[in-house]
């Protein structure tokens, strides 16, 4: 079964893949999260705009556009300031015609709708990994 792997290091990004994608039946089975601990509350995760997922297909009662993916920043187990790995994983289906190969992914905070905050210091994402399954692939050169 193919993999869509995609990086996201900035809460407005453009990424970039090696051709287009023709599929069906995309499905987002893990998210992993690297982030710095903070001990200040750091929010209850993000919501990433993928634009190749369709309001048609994901229809959720708080914005259709994005996926919701929770997160406690502060687990009471770290200190501030500790690099964290958050693995979740997950059974999303969605029925995706195409994916172009450069497209732009938004990423913002669930708690306040500002732009997560990406970087090296405490309450910040360093990265998030997102990792898709397709029933089958048709590539596009």
């Amino acid at each position: 079964m193919p993999v869509l792997h995609l990086v996201i290091e900035n809460a407005r990004q453009t990424i970039t893949l090696p051709s287009d994608l023709t599929a069906q039946d995309l499905t987002l089975v893990e998210s992993s999260f690297t982030f710095f601990h903070s001990t200040a509350g750091g929010g209850t995760g993000v919501k990433i705009e993928l634009p190749f997922i369709s309001p048609l297909d994901y229809v959720s009662s708080q914005d259709s556009r994005y996926i919701y993916l929770n997160r406690n920043f502060n687990d009471g187990i770290h200190t501030a300031g500790d690099a964290v790995v958050s693995n979740r994983r997950h059974n999303l289906h969605f029925a995706t015609e195409h994916i172009p190969n450069t497209f732009n992914v938004r990423t913002r905070n669930i708690n306040n709708n500002e732009n997560a905050s990406f970087g090296l210091t405490a309450g910040d994402i360093f990265r998030i990994d997102l990792f898709f399954h397709y029933n089958h692939l048709e590539r596009h050169i």
